[in-house]
């Protein structure tokens, strides 16, 4: 079991990289119990905090880091509840056209992965729908089952754990207070810190927000709905569909409506689920295992042509290449830039010293006005040189490229690239194969660099 909130186009890379993880534990697990084994996506359609995934970052031919995003999105609006509309189709166009050709002509796949998104996009109800139906083309061969937890039926049966978490709130924050507890002594952070809330989240409409508890009753934090605990109890059991987990509970909800062999997860989630195993114990219930996802940062042939050409390292690029560029630009520097400016600089300020000596009997007035004509005169020196250098640059437009699109690929933004780059850009150089191509990278929890050619 492994799953995300559905991120905008398919979310960045580290959401595939969960399901392929899933996948490949999967078949390993099948092997050695020669029994089937699922791999299940659990699609967080509930998370309302859908302006944190509202991006889709992507690199276009000429190396330069793009970011697409939906205007106007605001609110507590869950991802399974945000329609449609023509402005998110409009996206998928727009990504098409920043990220579906490189330097020598459109990339082979551009075009059936944009149909197939476009017309994914049509059918779905709500952009949680739409990221799952991307997500399901792209592991369709592997077994990959996707769940929304807003299903009815689901819902129907997950409102039974959260009425009794409402009955053992007391317990359940005891519990989380005591792995928190237990996990600063030993210098690492409390994911849950907080003693009053109901971790629990109530729906009205589009808009989710969390309830908390005061001592006497349940309320949520704009003081528009509070009830006492059995009033709370009969409402979830009454409307489970108005109600959801926190991530206090969404991982025994989870183990509740799918008994799970292994719990694949983030940095993120690890932190939080290392509170969790008591609160596992108090429904009765045995926490599973949990592995980290896989973490990769994919290289395309024009990347690893340039790290090779230049003698680059992935951990070069991560401290940032500015440095480098400029010393690979000084070395192609045939005019010799920085001595001219260098000696332009030291003429001015002889000139300016000997013009300065000579008016000396005029008073301090006079050697003001020299002073600052002189500092008029280096500013403009100064604009000639960066105009000079702005030449040179374009002279070794390519050698600039090069580097842009090394950062923009491997640390987009000073980000890892699984956190920013969207997988979808990706599918429109190597297809729906995509999920080949990760399938085959090693089952370990280290980070890797993942090459593919073409």
């Amino acid at each position: 079991m492994t799953g995300q909130q559905p991120g905008l186009l398919g979310g960045p890379l580290f959401t595939a990289y969960k399901a392929v993880t899933a996948i490949m534990l999967a078949r390993r697990a099948e092997g050695l119990l020669g029994v089937p084994v699922v791999p299940v996506f659990w699609v967080a359609s509930d998370d309302h905090d859908f302006s944190e995934v509202n991006a889709a970052w992507a690199v276009d031919r000429r190396g330069r880091l793009q970011e697409l995003r939906l205007p106007g999105v605001q609110g507590a609006i869950p991802g399974g509840a945000y329609p449609v509309g023509a402005r998110a189709l409009q996206l998928a166009g727009t990504l098409a056209e920043v990220a579906g050709a490189g330097p020598h002509g459109q990339y082979p796949h551009t075009a059936e992965v944009t149909a197939f998104a476009l017309a994914a996009g049509r059918r779905s109800a709500s952009l949680a729908e739409w990221f799952a139906r991307l997500m399901a083309r792209l592991f369709s061969r592997h077994g990959l089952v996707l769940l929304d937890p807003r299903l009815a039926e689901l819902r129907a049966e997950a409102g039974e754990v959260l009425a009794e978490a409402v009955a053992r709130r007391e317990e359940v924050a005891g519990a989380l207070r005591a792995a928190g507890e237990a996990l600063g002594a030993r210098g690492f952070p409390a994911a849950f810190a907080r003693g009053d809330q109901a971790y629990l989240f109530m729906e009205e409409g589009q808009r989710r927000t969390g309830l908390v508890w005061d001592g006497r009753s349940f309320a949520d934090r704009r003081g528009s709905f509070w009830a006492a605990e059995r009033e709370l109890e009969s409402a979830i059991r009454s409307h489970p569909e108005k109600f959801s987990p926190s991530a206090a509970l969404r991982p025994v909800v989870q183990e509740v409506l799918l008994p799970t062999l292994c719990q694949v997860a983030g940095p993120g989630e690890l932190t939080y689920l290392a509170q969790l195993k008591e609160v596992f114990s108090l429904f009765g219930l045995e926490m599973p295992p949990v592995r980290p996802r896989l973490s990769l940062t994919m290289v395309p042939p024009e990347v690893a042509v340039a790290l090779e050409r230049f003698g680059i390292s992935y951990g070069e690029v991560a401290a940032g290449l500015g440095e480098r560029l400029r010393a690979e630009l000084a070395s192609l520097d045939d005019v010799g830039l920085e001595a001219v400016f260098a000696a332009h600089r030291g003429a001015i300020a002889a000139a300016y010293g000997e013009l300065a000596r000579r008016l000396s009997p005029f008073g301090e007035g006079m050697a003001a006005l020299v002073a600052g004509n002189r500092d008029r005169v280096l500013r403009q020196a100064a604009y000639l040189e960066a105009k000079a250098w702005q030449h040179h640059r374009r002279r070794n437009r390519e050698v600039v490229a090069a580097f842009r699109a090394m950062e923009s690929w491997l640390r987009p933004g000073g980000a890892m690239q699984e956190q920013r780059l969207g997988w979808l850009a990706l599918a429109f150089r190597l297809g729906w194969g995509l999920a080949d191509v990760l399938l085959e990278a090693p089952l370990t929890p280290e980070h890797h660099l993942a090459y593919w050619e073409g």
